[in-house]
């Protein structure tokens, strides 16, 4: 299994995706089965039927290679990754009809977004005020043109020179609250106690289940006992957690109540040799056990291409980011 995970990183590119894999009548009946106390709508059921995250890496070398990857997890380290001009990157969200609601990228250090208002107006429920948003790109001053390239949903790009300005821009206005801080990152070492404890945890809990092949891919089912896991990871963690920035002294003295008191499981498929997907039914974690499922997908695709600036992005200027603080600004004042 460790090696099946590792293989993810042997190549250049990896694009991951996290998907709702149920139609609407699967949805529908999640919900009735679980007695939410809210009753979901055919079209909120459609939305979310097949609602795709993913995210693409790729470098210039082999990604178990790149070391900003290797210790993500702090203000810091994503800073460190936004200055590596040797890996790039690309989130996207798709509602369940396909199409795309946003998409960011960085590519060569430079920062590529994308987002259609009518899309996302249509996944959050509130179409209204994202109408709004598209009038007002009409009424913007030339000096904003980037914005309203934004709101119409044209691909905007900022590069670090820019971010840089907007950033001392924003503080020189007295925002620097709303920036990120710096945050302690975890230690080498620390790392190495934090794995080894999680590990014991695994290896006394969890089982894996050879199912045999399907649709050309190894199926293997992980189970484990949920509570009794939760707890002995509390009893693992909890020697560590002094070193961990922001955990120390937070740690509960067991598992939360509504921890199920039953086995958990997912399916892994490894294709290759490597992990191809992970699979889990959201209904197990559900008291009211029914006939209804709801599962999502973890899928790994090693054979994605490269990430690519998109063509005809328009640039953030230094022109646009003292507009665009100016405005912000006569908002506070009203």
């Amino acid at each position: 299994m460790q090696g099946a995970i590792q293989k993810l990183t042997e190549g250049r590119a990896l694009t991951t995706r996290l998907t709702v894999d149920a139609d609407a009548d699967q949805i529908i009946a999640f919900d009735q089965e679980t007695d939410s106390g809210e009753t979901i709508e055919r079209a909120d059921a459609k939305k979310l039927a097949g609602l795709k995250i993913s995210v693409a890496v790729s470098a210039d070398k082999p990604l178990k290679d790149v070391e900003t990857l290797k210790s993500l997890g702090s203000t810091a380290d994503l800073e460190a990754l936004q200055a590596d001009k040797g890996i790039d990157f690309a989130v996207s969200l798709n509602g369940g009809d396909g199409r795309k609601a946003l998409e960011l990228r960085q590519v060569a250090g430079t920062a590529y977004a994308q987002v259609d208002l009518d899309v996302v107006g249509d996944l959050v429920g509130d179409s209204a005020t994202f109408e709004q948003l598209h009038e007002m790109s009409g009424q913007l001053p030339p000096e904003l043109a980037v914005l309203k390239a934004a709101l119409d949903g044209k691909w905007v790009s900022i590069d670090n020179k820019a971010v840089r300005k907007l950033t001392d821009t924003v503080k020189e206005q007295g925002g620097a609250d709303i920036l990120p801080s710096a945050e302690p990152s975890l230690n080498a070492a620390t790392g190495n106690k934090l794995l080894s404890a999680i590990s014991g945890v695994f290896s006394r809990n969890v089982t894996f289940d050879d199912k045999g092949q399907q649709d050309g891919a190894d199926l293997i089912v992980v189970s484990a006992p949920a509570r009794t896991m939760a707890d002995d990871l509390l009893k693992a963690l909890r020697p560590v957690a002094k070193d961990i920035p922001g955990l120390a002294g937070k740690l509960p003295s067991s598992a939360p109540s509504d921890t199920p008191d039953r086995t958990l499981s997912a399916d892994l498929r490894i294709k290759d040799g490597a992990l191809a997907s992970i699979t889990v039914d959201l209904a197990q974690f559900e008291e009211k056990q029914g006939s209804a499922h709801l599962p999502i997908t973890l899928s790994f695709d090693r054979s994605a291409d490269a990430v690519q600036a998109p063509e005809g992005a328009v640039p953030v200027t230094p022109e646009a980011i003292d507009a665009i603080v100016s405005m912000a600004a006569e908002g506070d004042e009203e």
